[in-house]
């Protein structure tokens, strides 16, 4: 990850143009080789680990250099950020994962935790009374949330997805055989739907309908499209 982003981002991006830059990081990926220990990382042992991580961390589930990967990675992500904000000064970060993290500190990990990924914006155009840090959405609205930061005002696009950054549109995140609202979760299966609540104050209760209707239309949806292409002639507004 220095490589990358010392030499095909920081050293080659000019700051004088406008670009979009997608970059993928590897550390917190198999073989696992870096000595993470020598790069600063803490825990040299389990009992080196805070008390409440100690409760339910796995070493067998989780080995100690493997943790120490997710750790680097999160360390190099933000060397990166300090250092480019500083060359480019008005860029927009968005940070987000291709898909849950398969490897859990506990033993015993929920559906939120097998299901869900972060995607976080940072930056100088970011404003914080714009309510994203309770919105749920997936991968497909992300495109629209970033056009909405960047693109010119009245800027008109087609998408399936929705703005992240507009509370008006609707608060759900459809992914495969799984939809997430702020308050919940939902897996669906072929006879049944577990359900999670995600917040504190909700209880475990009847299970929310509707939901598995949104997930199968978007479904269907993409698989017309893959199949068929834009067949569905919609007319342009007049």
């Amino acid at each position: 990850m220095v490589v990358l982003y010392q030499i095909r981002v920081l050293k080659t991006v000019d700051s004088t143009k406008k670009s979009l830059n997608v970059i993928l990081t590897l550390s917190y990926h198999s073989p696992y080789e870096v000595d993470v220990f020598s790069k600063g990382f803490p825990y040299k042992t389990t009992n080196d680990l805070p008390e409440n991580l100690r409760k339910i961390y796995k070493e067998e589930k989780l080995p100690l250099k493997t943790f120490g990967h997710l750790w680097y990675a999160d360390k190099m992500l933000g060397n990166f950020v300090r250092q480019a904000e500083k060359k480019y000064e008005n860029s927009l970060f968005a940070f987000t994962g291709d898909h849950w993290g398969r490897k859990n500190l506990d033993n015993s990990p929920d559906l939120y935790k097998t299901s869900a990924v972060p995607f976080i914006l940072y930056g100088k155009s970011v404003e914080k009374n714009r309510g994203i840090k309770t919105n749920a959405g997936s991968h497909i609205d992300i495109t629209p949330t970033l056009l909405e930061f960047v693109a010119p005002a009245n800027y008109e696009y087609l998408s399936f997805g929705k703005s992240l950054l507009n509370s008006e549109n609707q608060n759900i995140g459809i992914g495969f055989n799984k939809v997430i609202k702020p308050d919940l979760i939902q897996k669906f299966s072929a006879n049944s739907i577990k359900q999670q609540m995600l917040k504190s104050n909700k209880v475990e209760g009847e299970i929310e309908q509707g939901l598995k209707k949104h997930h199968d239309s978007l479904m269907a949806l993409g698989w017309h499209f893959i199949r068929k292409g834009d067949s569905t002639k919609i007319k342009n507004k007049k």
